[in-house]
């Protein structure tokens, strides 16, 4: 009896793996061989409580008296194997059917694939968070440079208030005069953050700027973004070496 027991406490984890895989709709796992490994199990159950019974009906039917002592081994013997029985069958899981088992494993599919769209769209929200905050931090780049709108800006008024003040030209002086003269910032800037260096857009915003400066004939403004320009690419060239 004890050879049975312990081929069966060494057979029970491994089919209760087995069946635990199954009925988690495991495509990996054999329900043929989880039969296979059920079906022994329950012979060898069967074995040792026929053994068990066998034991406790020694002298039963003999002429000659069984002492008490003989009587009260033979039912420890019989109470134990019925405890035992009872343990190994509790821990015995059911295995689901091949209907069952083809149900799982769809079901296990379906939530995979769920749980797989749900981590693709929080990966592609971090992403786009992590983009945007890249972004953001070179637009503040450009913000803290040296060329900013607001200085043109300054500039351009200033402008205005020495041509107001200086012209000999009252035309002239009237037709630089005004508000102040603005750039126009390039609408792929962006785009291009994505992708440049900021000290290369800020050179190619100061190149739009002073083509823009050329054409409304802002000299001052001129001067002073090409004087901005001189700055960023001296600063390109040093991150060169």
């Amino acid at each position: 009896m004890k050879t049975f027991m312990d081929e069966a406490d060494a057979l029970l984890p491994r089919y209760r793996s087995l069946a635990d895989a199954l009925n988690s709709g495991d495509e990996t796992s054999s329900l043929d061989i989880a039969q296979g490994m059920r079906t022994r199990l329950i012979k060898l159950h069967e074995t040792i409580d026929l053994i068990s019974k066998r034991i406790m009906a020694i002298g039963v039917q003999s002429e000659d008296p069984v002492s008490p002592k003989q009587i009260r081994l033979q039912k420890s013997v019989r109470q134990f194997a019925s405890g035992y029985l009872q343990g190994n069958m509790i821990a015995m899981v059911p295995l689901p059917s091949p209907k069952q088992l083809q149900q799982l494993q769809e079901e296990k599919k379906r939530a995979q694939a769920e749980r797989t769209r749900r981590e693709r769209e929080e990966a592609q929200r971090a992403a786009e968070r992590v983009k945007q905050m890249q972004l953001q931090q070179r637009r503040e780049q450009i913000s803290t440079s040296p060329v900013r709108l607001s200085d043109v800006q300054r500039t351009s008024d200033e402008a205005d208030t020495h041509h107001r003040s200086n012209s000999d030209n009252p035309r002239r002086s009237r037709a630089l005069s005004g508000s102040g003269w603005q750039p126009t910032v390039n609408p792929n800037l962006d785009n291009d953050l994505e992708t440049k260096d900021p000290l290369e857009i800020q050179k190619d915003m100061l190149i739009n700027y002073i083509e823009q400066a050329k054409a409304a004939g802002r000299l001052d403004e001129l001067a002073a973004l090409r004087e901005a320009l001189d700055d960023i690419e001296y600063q390109l060239e040093g991150k060169m070496w």
